[in-house]
C-alpha cells in the first residue's frame, strides 16, 4: 500500500513465537529530536496530564512550546493547531501518562545513516534498547514514540513484547534517495542499505509486522 510517499507493508510471522518488528525509515523527521532537552517533552505532558480544564491546558502549552526557540520561528497558528492537537488526544485517552516510562516490552533500535557520506553505511545507535522519550533510541525521541505507544495501547495484549527499527538520514529526499529507481534506473544512495535491514532479520524469532 503507498500513501503518498509512505510504504506500508505487513507480512505474516514464521513462527508463532516470532517477535513483530516494525521499521520505520526516512528523514530528518524520522529521525527525531536529538540534542532537545527532554524537558521540552516532559514539561508538555505535565500540563498536559496534570491540567483538567481544556482552555487551560491549551493555553499553558502554548506558552510552554513557545518558549523553546525553532529555527525558523514557529506561528501562533502553528502553536494552536498543536495544543488543541495534543489536546484531543489526551480526550480521546490516547496520550496517558505511562508514555513517560521506560517501555520494557517494546524494543527500540536505530540506524543512522550520514547524507554526506552515502558510503560509509549505517551506524548502529542504539540496539533493542526499551522505548523512552529519555534517549530510549539513540536519541532524545521522534515518531517511534508515539507510534510505539499508540500499538501497545489499542492493537497489543498488554506484556506483549515487539520492536521498532528506524533507519534514517537526515536532509535526504524519500523520491532520491531512498527509491529503488530515481528515474534512470538506478537505485537512490539508501535503498540498499534499507533493503539490506528488510532482508537482514532472525526469522526464527522476529518477523516484519510493518513497515512505513
Amino acid at each position: 500500500m503507498k500513501l503518498g510517499y509512505c510504504y506500508a507493508v505487513w507480512f505474516l510471522p514464521a513462527s508463532v513465537n516470532a517477535i513483530p518488528r516494525f521499521l520505520l525509515a526516512g528523514q530528518s523527521n524520522m529521525e527525531g529530536h536529538g540534542g532537545v532537552d527532554v524537558s521540552v517533552f516532559n514539561g508538555t505532558m505535565d500540563i498536559l496530564l496534570d491540567t483538567t480544564v481544556d482552555e487551560v491546558i491549551s493555553s499553558n502549552l502554548k506558552q510552554h512550546l513557545s518558549s523553546y526557540s525553532s529555527s525558523p520561528p514557529t506561528s501562533d497558528e502553528r502553536y494552536d493547531y498543536m495544543t488543541s492537537y495534543l489536546v484531543d488526544l489526551k480526550n480521546q485517552d490516547i496520550l496517558t501518562d505511562d508514555i513517560h516510562n521506560y517501555q520494557a516490552d517494546i524494543d527500540c533500535s536505530f540506524l543512522s545513516l550520514d547524507i554526506n557520506s552515502p558510503d560509509s553505511g549505517p551506524v548502529a545507535l542504539a540496539v533493542d534498547m526499551p522505548l523512552s522519550p529519555d534517549s530510549g533510541c539513540g536519541r532524545s525521541f521522534g515518531p517511534e514514540l508515539m507510534f510505539g505507544h499508540v500499538m501497545k495501547k489499542q492493537f497489543f495484549e498488554p506484556g506483549t513484547r515487539f520492536a521498532l527499527d528506524k533507519i534514517t538520514a537526515g536532509g535526504s529526499e524519500i523520491q532520491y534517495h531512498w527509491s529503488k529507481d530515481i528515474g534512470d534506473g538506478t537505485p537512490g544512495k539508501f535503498w540498499d542499505d534499507l533493503l539490506d535491514r528488510i532482508q537482514d532479520i532472525d526469522t526464527a524469532n522476529d518477523y516484519w509486522a510493518g513497515i512505513a
